[in-house]
Protein backbone atom coordinates (compact mmCIF):
# COMPACT_ATOMS: atom_id res chain seq x y z
CA UNK A 1 0.00 0.00 0.00
CA UNK A 2 1.32 3.39 -0.90
CA UNK A 3 1.57 5.98 1.83
CA UNK A 4 0.88 8.99 -0.43
CA UNK A 5 -2.89 8.35 -0.84
CA UNK A 6 -3.30 7.98 2.92
CA UNK A 7 -1.47 11.25 3.52
CA UNK A 8 -3.74 12.98 1.00
CA UNK A 9 -6.85 11.71 2.74
CA UNK A 10 -5.60 13.02 6.08
CA UNK A 11 -4.35 16.30 4.58
CA UNK A 12 -7.55 16.93 2.62
CA UNK A 13 -10.19 15.96 5.14
CA UNK A 14 -8.66 16.51 8.56
CA UNK A 15 -6.70 19.71 8.13
CA UNK A 16 -8.08 22.86 9.68
CA UNK A 17 -9.25 24.86 6.65
CA UNK A 18 -12.18 27.18 6.10
CA UNK A 19 -15.27 25.85 4.35
CA UNK A 20 -14.35 27.98 1.32
CA UNK A 21 -10.90 26.43 1.10
CA UNK A 22 -12.38 22.93 1.41
CA UNK A 23 -14.72 23.70 -1.51
CA UNK A 24 -11.78 24.96 -3.57
CA UNK A 25 -9.72 21.89 -2.70
CA UNK A 26 -12.54 19.71 -4.03
CA UNK A 27 -12.33 21.73 -7.25
CA UNK A 28 -8.55 21.19 -7.28
CA UNK A 29 -9.01 17.43 -6.91
CA UNK A 30 -11.66 17.15 -9.64
CA UNK A 31 -9.88 16.20 -12.86
CA UNK A 32 -13.09 16.86 -14.82
CA UNK A 33 -11.90 20.46 -15.23
CA UNK A 34 -8.49 19.57 -16.64
CA UNK A 35 -4.92 19.82 -15.40
CA UNK A 36 -4.00 22.47 -12.89
CA UNK A 37 -0.22 22.73 -12.88
CA UNK A 38 1.25 26.13 -13.56
CA UNK A 39 -2.04 28.06 -13.52
CA UNK A 40 -4.16 29.67 -10.85
CA UNK A 41 -7.53 28.34 -9.80
CA UNK A 42 -9.28 31.16 -11.66
CA UNK A 43 -7.31 30.45 -14.84
CA UNK A 44 -8.31 26.80 -14.57
CA UNK A 45 -11.95 27.76 -14.00
CA UNK A 46 -11.90 30.08 -17.03
CA UNK A 47 -10.26 27.43 -19.22
CA UNK A 48 -12.88 24.87 -18.15
CA UNK A 49 -15.63 27.39 -18.97
CA UNK A 50 -14.20 28.03 -22.45
CA UNK A 51 -14.04 24.28 -23.07
CA UNK A 52 -17.70 23.86 -22.10
CA UNK A 53 -16.95 21.83 -18.97
CA UNK A 54 -19.39 23.86 -16.85
CA UNK A 55 -17.32 24.54 -13.74
CA UNK A 56 -19.39 25.60 -10.71
CA UNK A 57 -20.18 29.33 -10.53
CA UNK A 58 -19.65 29.11 -6.77
CA UNK A 59 -15.94 28.52 -7.43
CA UNK A 60 -15.64 31.61 -9.61
CA UNK A 61 -17.46 33.72 -7.02
CA UNK A 62 -15.14 32.53 -4.27
CA UNK A 63 -12.06 33.23 -6.36
CA UNK A 64 -13.21 36.70 -7.40
CA UNK A 65 -13.99 37.61 -3.78
CA UNK A 66 -10.28 37.90 -3.03
CA UNK A 67 -10.78 36.16 0.33
CA UNK A 68 -9.29 32.81 -0.72
CA UNK A 69 -5.99 31.58 -2.10
CA UNK A 70 -5.73 31.77 -5.87
CA UNK A 71 -3.17 28.96 -6.19
CA UNK A 72 -4.39 25.39 -6.29
CA UNK A 73 -3.35 22.67 -3.92
CA UNK A 74 -1.36 21.08 -6.76
CA UNK A 75 0.34 24.37 -7.68
CA UNK A 76 1.71 24.70 -4.17
CA UNK A 77 2.95 21.13 -4.06
CA UNK A 78 4.45 21.36 -7.55
CA UNK A 79 6.59 24.25 -6.33
CA UNK A 80 7.70 22.32 -3.24
CA UNK A 81 8.30 18.92 -4.83
CA UNK A 82 8.82 19.87 -8.46
CA UNK A 83 6.56 19.55 -11.48
CA UNK A 84 8.37 16.45 -12.75
CA UNK A 85 7.08 14.46 -9.77
CA UNK A 86 3.48 15.11 -10.80
CA UNK A 87 4.09 14.43 -14.48
CA UNK A 88 5.91 11.16 -13.78
CA UNK A 89 3.29 9.91 -11.33
CA UNK A 90 0.38 11.19 -13.45
CA UNK A 91 -1.27 12.87 -10.46
CA UNK A 92 -2.23 16.01 -12.32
Amino acid sequence: MQLLPLLWIFFFFFSDYSEEEKILREFDMNMKYGPCLGITRLQRWERAEKLGLNPPMEIKSLLESGKVQSESLWWKLSKQIGTNFFVQTKIC
